[in-house]
């Protein structure tokens, strides 16, 4: 009885060992190189911001409705959709989820 207490008692410490092991792991990098450029040079950022500004009738058919409109659906439902910074990461935009949504709806892809 005495030696299965102590094989227990050994096993136990093996695994809290293990465990503890496994947790020392530190990691490279929490968000990968291309995911920090996307404020930068992101669809989003470029395509959409220039077809605002310089080609109204090219944003109407890339998102199947006026700029207005659009920042109307965005000040309407940004409450509801919007999500809050981490301290790992950054969170999408309401305007990039609204335009990501359009597009989708617009082509289907």
């Amino acid at each position: 009885m005495a030696r299965l207490r102590e094989a227990e008692l050994v096993a136990a410490v093996y695994v809290a060992l293990a465990i503890n092991k496994r947790r020392k792991v530190k990691r490279k990098c929490w968000v990968k190189n291309w995911v920090r450029r996307r404020e930068r040079q992101g669809a989003y950022t470029q395509l959409i911001r220039e077809l605002q500004l310089e080609d109204a009738q090219q944003f109407r058919n890339f998102t199947r409705m006026s700029a207005v409109e659009v920042q109307s659906l965005v000040n309407m439902r940004g409450p509801v959709i919007g999500k809050q910074d981490t301290a790992m990461r950054n969170a999408i935009s309401v305007e990039e989820r609204v335009m990501v949504t359009l597009r989708f709806l617009a082509t289907g892809k």
